[in-house]
């Protein structure tokens, strides 16, 4: 293949993954030198992703706000944004989530040649979902998919913390200033995300209250909009904020602690010093990554379970040891 090529990348959603993702959309940039590369992403991701340096264009799908319209609406926006693909006449496209819904859009996009996770037999190039003889982390296992074309995980990862420096820095300035206007100083406060997708992967935003200490800014999405801090010094402003300038005020903070979620890997890989906390999701398989990041989970190392009975001990019980080591 020519390295004069446009390809499609689709990875829809979570923030997490979409986080998981960066490296191996760099590790295509370098494997295919001169490529317009464009990124189909759920509105969530979609202003991440517009600021990356190896993408063309943030292609924008709304099925779950098309869904909740009902059908007709929902089979209007698959149109819409068929049409719009196959108008760019890629010549590869990769699908590095695997799921059915994503995969069909190797099909729908009208790309000559098709790459993907999953064994779905439209693909020309597949690897299977998860490589389950080396347990990967996330990252890894997502770029098997482009190291099956060529590419490298390695590299890709150190393309993707060249790359995301600009970025990042033009984040840190915009929260530094947004902290000023707030009345906090830049580095002097902690930024949390204690939501998650799912309960179980929540923290309560007591825990963050009474550590890391003040002040504190909690941050993330609209269901802790109406939470009201237990002490003085806690600014909460989840729901408020538009994703960058939650990602701003955590680069500005002086410490960043999440559950595992989107935001907190995003402001990670960013070069936030952020810490994750898990419980039944394993560290070494879907802890932070990023040049000053870390992540603790409960003794059990964590069962993977989505519905784990033990979810709330297991994740006070790593905030609990997170806490008495500072």
């Amino acid at each position: 293949m020519p390295s004069a090529v446009r390809i499609l990348v689709v990875k829809l959603s979570s923030l997490g993954d979409v986080a998981h993702a960066v490296p191996a959309v760099a590790a295509l940039a370098l494997r295919y030198p001169g490529a317009e590369i464009d990124w189909l992403v759920e509105p969530p991701g979609a202003p991440f992703v517009a600021g990356l340096p190896w993408v063309s264009e943030a292609v924008v799908l709304d099925a779950r706000g098309a869904l909740a319209r009902g059908a007709r609406a929902l089979g209007s926006e698959r149109n819409r944004v068929a049409s719009r693909l196959k108008a760019r006449r890629y010549d590869l496209v990769v699908d590095l989530q695997g799921l059915l819904r994503s995969s069909l859009w190797t099909l729908w996009s009208g790309a000559a040649r098709r790459a993907g996770r999953g064994r779905w037999p439209w693909l020309h190039v597949k690897v299977p979902m998860y490589d389950r003889a080396r347990t990967p982390h996330a990252i890894e296992n997502t770029a098997r998919v482009v190291v099956a074309l060529g590419g490298s995980a390695a590299e890709g990862w150190s393309e993707g913390q060249r790359g995301l420096a600009p970025l990042a820095e033009r984040l840190r300035a915009r929260g530094e200033a947004m902290a000023e206007e707030l009345g906090l100083s830049p580095g002097g406060y902690a930024a949390g995300f204690p939501m998650a997708s799912s309960e179980a992967k929540s923290l309560e935003p007591g825990w963050l209250e009474r550590w890391p200490g003040p002040p504190l800014v909690l941050l993330g999405d609209e269901r802790l909009a109406g939470h009201r801090p237990g002490r003085p010094g806690v600014l909460n402003l989840a729901g408020t904020l538009p994703l960058l300038d939650s990602l701003a005020l955590a680069l500005a903070a002086g410490r960043v602690v999440s559950a595992d979620t989107g935001p907190g890997h995003l402001a990670a890989l960013l070069g936030a010093k952020a810490l994750s906390l898990h419980g039944p999701t394993p560290p070494w398989r879907t802890g932070l990554r990023g040049p000053r990041a870390s992540s603790a989970g409960s003794s059990c190392g964590g069962c993977g379970r989505k519905g784990c009975s033990r979810s709330r001990s297991c994740l006070g019980e790593a905030f609990a040891a997170a806490a008495n080591a500072g």
